[in-house]
This record gives structure tokens, sequence and C-alpha cells, in this order.
């Protein structure tokens, strides 16, 4: 469909040079969300509940141990992406404590055991954690902007909005990240004290390769630099690309639409017909042309 060499719109582009292509705002959030996975704490993370979940759901005893409604992430599903990331988080002290139980039970053979018990170091560190409770409260924000967005009578303005408002919610938290992280670190405290997990500073490199040494030793100023933040600004900034004004601009020939002028003043008219006009040519001749024919009808001579 998207492929610009043999896709769908590339067939529309050969007819139609001016045609431009855009995903549905659902699927472009979705994208922004695929983004984060720039992030290796974050990749990590999203492979590690897929691996926990797919192991649990493959089984009806583990489902037992463990837990029956732990929903499986689907990449395509974009609202339940979103759920099941918030839904794991929910349900991570029982999933911890399931987990344990299996890699300690005679009633699976040792494959299984071993691999429950890889599972279960990768998902209690620290790292993960924090992580997971980070995406955890922003998939509940992205979950309610992707239900809007994929309502059926929701038009590409109302759609921008829509974005614009969880664009500066976003750069709210980021200048009031000390604020906000530390709700979240309390969280983290509260979980780590349930499955007995010291919440301690990553090993240290002399030479560090795939992560920055912070300047701190204090855990929370640590998680919040490292993570927190980068978090935070790698969604602002795959927001601001995907949804850019220069590609937004387009939106503005549904302004066209007989609903949306009669809601317009006489200046957002004018603006719109200027940069509509840059678009199609003698666009404003062709409407004085119109509306001069109008007149023309209505007022004989």
């Amino acid at each position: 469909m998207a492929g610009h060499i043999s896709g769908v719109q590339k067939r529309i582009n050969n007819v139609y040079p001016m045609a431009n292509f855009f995903h549905c705002a659902s699927h472009h959030l979705n994208l922004v969300i695929n983004d984060l996975n720039s992030l290796a704490e974050v990749s990590n993370c999203v492979g590690k509940i897929k691996e926990v979940t797919t192991f649990v759901r493959d089984s009806a005893l583990r489902r037992n141990i463990v837990g029956n409604n732990l929903p499986k992430l689907c990449e395509t599903r974009f609202v339940e992406k979103h759920k099941c990331i918030k839904k794991f988080k929910d349900q991570y002290v029982t999933i911890v404590e399931g987990l344990e139980e299996i890699s300690k039970s005679n009633n699976f053979n040792s494959k299984i055991r071993q691999r429950c018990y890889e599972m279960l170091t990768a998902i209690t560190t620290p790292t993960f954690v924090v992580i997971l409770s980070i995406m955890a409260k922003y998939s509940a924000k992205f979950e309610t902007v992707s239900t809007v967005l994929q309502g059926i009578d929701v038009d590409l303005q109302e759609a921008t909005k829509h974005i614009q408002d969880l664009l500066s919610m976003l750069e709210i938290d980021r200048n009031n990240c000390e604020n906000i992280f530390n709700s979240i670190f309390n969280e983290v405290k509260l979980v780590a004290s349930k499955i007995d997990l010291k919440l301690k500073l990553p090993r240290r490199n002399v030479k560090q390769v795939h992560r920055e040494n912070y300047p701190t030793n204090d855990v929370e100023v640590y998680f919040r630099q490292s993570l927190f933040i980068q978090y935070l600004e790698s969604v602002i900034m795959s927001l601001k690309d995907r949804f850019s004004d220069e590609k937004l601009k387009i939106f503005t020939l549904y302004n066209l639409h007989p609903k949306k002028m009669k809601l317009m003043s006489d200046q957002q008219f004018a603006e719109s017909v200027e940069f509509i006009c840059t678009l199609l040519d003698n666009f404003k001749e062709h409407c004085h042309g119109m509306i001069y024919g109008k007149r023309k009808k209505s007022n004989p001579p």
C-alpha cells in the first residue's frame, strides 16, 4: 500500500502526480511509538513482554499459575498494544511470582524451567521495572488518543488537534520532569519492595559504548536522566517529525468543505485560499469565475 516504488501509492502518483500519501492518523501515532524502539531499553522491554506473554499463553498449566487474562501484544492492533503494556504492568508482581513458581516446579521439564528462569532474570532488573512503569503511564494516554483517532466521525483537522494536545501534554511533562518522574519512581519502589528487588545503579565501565555514564550516584536521578527524559524527548521529536506543520498543511484542503467554510472567519478563509493556490493552478481565478457565474444567474439582466 505505502510502497513508493511499486505500491498503490506509486501507482496513484503516476496518474495524479500532485496526490499526497498519508497514513491514517492512528497508524501514524503507532509509528511514533515504534520509533521508540531506537531506545535499547524500550526495545528490550517490549521484546520481553512479548516473550513472557507468549510463554504463558502457550500452555494451559502456565496460564493457571500466572493468570488467564494476560493479553497478547499485537503490533498491528494499536489500541490493544497499549492495553497489553498497561495490563502487564498492573499484573507485574503476579507474573513474577508465577514465573518463580514455574522455574522451581517439578511439573515442568528442565528446558521450560531454564527458559522461565532466564525470562524471570530479565524482567526483574531495576531498568526493566522503571521503563515498564514509564511505558505503562504513557501507553494509557496513547490508548485514549488512538481510540479517538479511530473514530468513524473524526476528520483530518480534528485528528490534528488531538495530536497537538498530546504533544503539548508531553512537553509539559518534559518541562516538569522531576515531579512527574518522582511520582513514577515512587510506584517503582513500591513494586520493587514486593518482589525483593534492590534498586541500584547499573554497572559502569571506564569506556561506555551502549549507554552513557551519567554523573550521579542517586538512583532516581540516574533513571530520570537515562530513561525518562530520553523516552519523552524521543516521543516529542518523533511526533513533531511525523506530524510536522509542513506535512499537515495539506489538510487545509479540507477547508473547501461547505461545513468547514461556514465556521471560518474571513481571515482564516483567505489564508486557506492562499495556501490552496500554491497547490492548484488558477484556483483563485476559478473561484472568482464560479462566484461571478452564480451571481449572474441569480441576478439576470
